[in-house]
């Protein structure tokens, strides 16, 4: 009598492999994201805005818009700017669906910073009583429910911001819920990266050793209206008296008949004549099948 034959052994499946995403690439979307979020929020929203609406003058840094000139609208210009811009950013990501990874996970980027910034700052601004919406419900009473409201809304659009993130890097960046790694990694590192980047942007403020941007509407006989964009220096030596040298070369922009022009004079010492770098479009392993960074 024949001894049965054993059935073979189902063969084991493979595992896929984890894309191989370039850290230095995620970090450096990350912080072009972030810093294109604070100048949206400090430089259109409240800078612009300031201009635009009366201000003289004003002084603009990464951490802050500065002048003399106040109201509830410029207050409010910096959240509510980047409420649009991270909207304009979704949207744009819910049609570029044909586009390369890093550029979807950059629209991803760019709206996870914008909405959380300004989804954030309602409930920020409610649970301390300082910031830029602290201002704009001063002086309305009863205070204590104005913050009360601040609060909530806050923390139903921050979760509201948080939930749409979550879908769209599933949905329109493509990565799959069984990569959980994966996911913590496109998620951790641009967290890390704009932490640090606006702490050193804090400690390079205009008042402690730091390179700031004042901005002023200026007029003289050949221009009806002209804005001049000066960059100051200032140093520990000269503090913030520290004038801008005149005989700096200035790149004028002067329209037809509105006589609009645009001076940018940059002081001794800036680095503003460095050699462009190319960024990669896509850095990871050749043997990868799905879409890395």
């Amino acid at each position: 009598m024949s001894n049965p034959v054993a059935p073979a052994a189902a063969p084991e499946r493979e595992r896929p492999s984890l894309p191989a995403d370039d850290v230095l690439t995620i970090c450096a979307i990350s912080v072009l994201a972030a810093i294109l979020a604070n100048i949206l929020h400090e430089g259109v929203g409240h800078g612009l805005t300031a201009l635009l609406s009366g201000a003289d003058s004003g002084l603009l840094t990464t951490v802050a818009w500065s002048s003399a000139f106040e109201s509830r609208l410029v207050e409010a210009g910096g959240t509510l700017v980047n409420l649009a811009a991270g909207l304009i950013f979704w949207f744009w990501l819910g049609s570029a669906r044909g586009a390369s990874m890093p550029t979807r996970y950059f629209l991803l980027i760019g709206c996870a910073f914008n909405l959380l910034s300004g989804t954030g700052y309602f409930f920020f601004s409610g649970v301390t009583d300082f910031g830029d919406w602290a201002s704009v419900i001063s002086g309305l009473y009863p205070h204590w429910l104005w913050r009360v409201l601040l609060v909530a809304v806050g923390a139903a659009s921050y979760y509201a911001a948080v939930r749409v993130i979550g879908v769209s890097l599933v949905r329109d960046v493509g990565v799959p819920l069984e990569q959980p790694r994966r996911l913590r990694r496109l998620t951790t590192l641009p967290y890390v990266s704009a932490i640090l980047l606006l702490s050193l942007a804090a400690l390079l403020n205009p008042f402690r050793n730091s390179a700031a941007v004042a901005v002023r509407p200026a007029c003289d006989r050949w221009w009806s209206e002209r804005l001049a964009v000066v960059a100051i220096l200032y140093s520990a030596s000269h503090g913030a008296a520290t004038k801008a040298r005149t005989a700096q070369p200035q790149l004028c922009v002067g329209g037809g008949g509105g006589c609009l022009g645009i001076s940018l004079c940059c002081g001794s010492g800036a680095g503003n004549n460095a050699p462009p770098r190319k960024v990669a479009e896509s850095v990871g392993g050749s043997n990868v099948k799905t879409n890395p960074l």
